[in-house]
């Protein structure tokens, strides 16, 4: 199922009998954005969609609580805003390994297991639009995409409305 415009922004999800447990559906999950599925190798390996769609319900509910509202870096070009964005997200670990917790991901909207497949996204927004900046697998740079404000979320609640209804008996939202 696809989920939003793939055009700007969608969700794939797909359960995948033959790698399900009985009570853990298996599948394929991506995010689709500007037609280019991340990450790019969906169908090499498992999801365990049950965790892909807590993480979504999570950052529907951070995003309730913490604004990704950024003016500066909605303007800024995504070649300048991605690297900035991203050494937020990992300040800690690359730098100079630390027990606090400095980090910053109030603008990463990765889930689930994406990581080990493809780089963070992010999510920052300006009065009502949001802009996602993300790094593209297929270009090997980073790129954005403008839409309306609140798409994000739509869509990902749309994905767990879906799979309650469809797949797990477990009610989330």
């Amino acid at each position: 199922m696809i989920f939003g415009n793939p055009c700007d922004f969608a969700i794939y999800i797909d359960v995948v009998e033959e790698w399900s447990f009985p009570d853990s559906p298996e599948g394929m999950f991506a995010y689709i954005i500007k037609g280019e599925f991340l990450p790019l190798n969906i169908t090499e390996r498992s999801c365990t969609l049950g965790c892909y769609i807590v993480d979504l319900y999570r950052t529907i509910e951070w995003h309730k609580k913490t604004s990704v509202e950024n003016a500066e870096y909605f303007h800024l070009p995504p070649d300048i805003a991605y690297p900035k964005l991203d050494a937020m997200a990992h300040f800690p670990f690359e730098n100079n390994y630390s027990d606090s917790c400095d980090e910053d991901n109030t603008y990463d909207i990765t889930v689930g297991e994406m990581l080990s497949d493809t780089k963070e996204i992010f999510l920052v927004s300006n009065l009502n639009l949001e802009k996602i900046i993300y790094y593209s697998e297929q270009e090997k740079k980073p790129k954005e995409v403008v839409i309306k404000k609140g798409k994000v979320d739509k869509v990902m609640s749309d994905v767990i409305t879906w799979y309650e209804k469809n797949i797990s008996a477990v009610r989330i939202l």
